[in-house]
């Protein structure tokens, strides 16, 4: 069954967070002792965990379970400016008033990384792709694009971070907020800037620049994406909300020849900037707040409103949570964890090994071990399940001849490389000869195994989220 979309609306002046039915507005649940930085980039996480970058303090308050108050309150190494959790709930990406990201696990709360990113202070991130990217904007007036493969590659290998994938500095002022329009490989991401406009990106390799910019009267301070990629809806420093066509009319190009140009400001403004635009997942409603006059909500096409949720409200920040990861309920049948995330880590420190539980608890799924294969193997490694000290492997993969239940063990490694190994093990040196390349050899089958570790890990645990 889908889970209804739950709005987050956030009021610093308050010092509450109110979660919301994203249908009717009506009040569901109350957060106490949230202050969040205003704007759409404070408050984030999903409908089983909830984290609010604080305003004016270097720390984090996370809410789990249905208790309104905060399970932590967590002091993190500088004032953060914008949290983005992602989607599978494994991560929280932040970014300070430094200009330094952060990327926190949060089964354990460690501090995988920490870097400088932006000159001046980070703004906006956000998770791309499904996971697989980060987008992040500050005040130095640069949207950067980063692979998440890379980041934790470099977490677990101790080390700075690569550049980023895509740097886009066409705008020239701050960039106030971003917005993505999930799709895969084909998401849009907009971005909101000082500077008056609106500018559409995308990641394909071909692309460099903006495929849209779109001109507005006043400086853009909140910005959302249509779910099908049809429209913008934007909020401006006056409180104005305007709705952007990306789509050509039936028949014919836009008015004026480009996307942006039939651009309109809606009937109702806001008494002041608009701090925050959200859209929701079934693209019929769009939801801003500019602090007092409560939530507005509005139809998305055309953009008219509807109604004021909590009129008497003083509202600056918005955000819609994220739908309950599919590991979540697994996660909980098996483990005996009380919270959805340990206490975030001021620092970064190297992980602890507590053994396979410890494991489990920290990513999620199942841990896979890795065991020497007879004679014959050529020292590639077999995957064998460990649960716990009472099972030695899983009941749906006993006998199984591709994990070595029932006759030989299938390799992990492409046959090439498996050759390669088995040569250079008999002492030929491998393809060029010589100690060198069995050196290199070895990283090779080591980098494989752990690579085969953790894809076995992930498809074992889908598996048993299924049963």
């Amino acid at each position: 069954m889908q889970q209804p979309d739950l709005l987050l609306v956030g009021s610093s002046s308050k010092g509450a967070a109110s979660v919301c039915d994203g249908a009717s507005g009506m009040l569901l649940r109350t957060l106490k002792d949230c202050k969040p930085v205003g704007g759409q980039h404070g408050l984030c996480g999903h409908s089983e965990l909830v984290l609010s970058a604080e305003r004016g303090r270097a720390f984090v308050h996370a809410w789990g379970g249905s208790k309104e108050q905060p399970a932590y309150r967590m002091q993190v190494p500088e004032k953060l400016g914008c949290v983005a959790c992602t989607a599978d709930g494994a991560h929280l990406a932040a970014g300070g008033a430094s200009g330094k990201l952060y990327l926190w696990q949060l089964a354990s709360g460690r501090l995988l990384l920490a870097w400088d990113a932006h000159f001046k202070a980070c703004t906006a991130v956000a998770a791309c792709a499904h996971d697989g990217l980060l987008v992040s904007a500050g005040a130095d007036a640069i949207v950067l694009v980063w692979s998440f493969a890379s980041l934790l590659q470099a977490a677990e290998e101790r080390r700075t971070p690569p550049p980023p994938l895509r740097t886009w500095t066409e705008h020239a002022l701050p960039v106030r907020a971003l917005a993505i329009g999930e799709r895969g490989q084909h998401s849009l991401i907009a971005s909101a800037s000082d500077d008056h406009t609106l500018r559409v990106w995308r990641i394909a390799a071909a692309v460099t620049a903006s495929v849209a910019a779109i001109e507005l009267p006043s400086a853009a301070t909140a910005v959302a994406v249509h779910p099908l990629h049809s429209a913008l809806y934007a909020g401006g420093a006056g409180g104005e909300m305007w709705h952007v066509p990306l789509l050509a009319p039936p028949g014919g190009a836009a008015a004026g020849g480009g996307p942006g140009a039939a651009a309109v400001a809606a009937a109702a403004r806001h008494a002041g900037e608009v701090a925050a635009v959200v859209a929701s997942a079934d693209g019929l409603r769009v939801f801003s707040c500019a602090g007092a006059g409560g939530v507005w909500m509005w139809s998305a096409a055309p953009l008219v409103l509807l109604s004021r949720l909590h009129p008497t409200l003083s509202c600056d920040a918005l955000a819609f949570l994220l739908p309950a990861p599919a590991t979540a309920a697994a996660g909980r049948a098996r483990m005996d964890a009380k919270a959805p995330l340990l206490p975030l880590k001021k620092f970064a420190e190297p992980a602890a090994d507590d053994g396979p539980l410890a494991t489990e608890r920290a990513m999620g799924c199942v841990p896979v071990v890795l065991r020497a294969v007879g004679a014959g193997g050529g020292g590639v490694a077999s995957a064998v399940v460990a649960l716990d000290p009472d099972c030695a492997e899983l009941p749906l993969l006993a006998g199984s001849d591709t994990l070595g239940g029932g006759g030989a063990a299938a390799p992990l490694l492409p046959p090439a490389i498996a050759a390669e190994v088995a040569a250079a093990a008999d002492g030929g040196g491998g393809a060029s000869g010589g100690g060198g390349s069995a050196a290199q050899l070895r990283a090779q089958v080591a980098q494989w195994e752990k690579i085969n570790t953790e894809l076995f890990a992930l498809a074992a645990g889908a598996a048993l989220a299924e049963t």
